[in-house]
């Protein structure tokens, strides 16, 4: 009884502190698109920028400025921003890596690899640059990224702990479902941490189960 209890205290703990750097964090958000719409060539007030968005503002340059030049560069920065984010959180938690992200894993150099050939033979396509640029980016990311699950899939890249043993790098009981095969390729993919599942004799964990915050 008295576990729980202390555990239910973590856990309150815990969420506090989320609830607080998350609470925090949007602040700071609000702060930024506030001061990057507000700075520019015409400086403007922080009050001056509020009274376009709240319709209170009777300057047509300024409702101008905010509205049709600084507020979409400032949103879509934010939404650029956001799934840059998202991508790199799925990726440390698929693959249990805090270095992993679409840069290390050559992702984000296939897009641009994709971009530049169509920037420098755009002019043969039958699509306008500004829908190619992008369809194209998008198409060579998505071959990148099965070219290392491919690669991750043959033993080619990263470093397998399981050399020399019979178990390999996964024993046979430590991954859910059985499939070691996937949880080998899913790890080799990344080979800058350790595995997202339990690792071999040998490794000083003794073949337990990683604890959760390794999750």
């Amino acid at each position: 009884m008295a576990g729980v209890i202390a555990a239910q205290a973590d856990w309150a703990r815990l969420a506090a502190r989320r609830s607080l750097v998350l609470e925090s964090g949007a602040g700071l958000l609000v702060l930024c698109l506030v001061v990057d719409v507000a700075t520019g060539p015409a400086m403007l007030a922080p009050a001056t920028v509020a009274a376009p968005l709240s319709g209170l503002s009777r300057d047509p340059m300024v409702d101008a400025i905010v509205w049709a030049i600084r507020l979409p560069v400032a949103l879509m920065a934010l939404l650029v921003g956001a799934a840059l984010g998202l991508t790199g959180a799925v990726m440390q938690t698929i693959l249990n890596n805090r270095l992993a992200s679409s840069y290390t894993l050559g992702v984000s150099a296939g897009a641009g690899f994709g971009a530049a050939l169509v920037i420098v033979f755009g002019a043969a396509l039958p699509l306008a640059e500004a829908q190619a640029v992008p369809l194209a980016a998008f198409a060579s990311a998505a071959l990148a990224c099965a070219g290392v699950w491919l690669l991750g899939g043959t033993g080619l890249a990263g470093h397998d702990l399981g050399a020399g043993t019979d178990s390999g790098a996964l024993p046979r009981h430590s991954e859910p479902g059985g499939d070691v095969d996937a949880g080998r390729r899913m790890w080799r993919c990344t080979a800058l941490a350790v595995s997202p599942f339990t690792l071999a004799q040998g490794t000083g964990l003794g073949g337990a189960p990683l604890p959760p915050d390794r999750w």
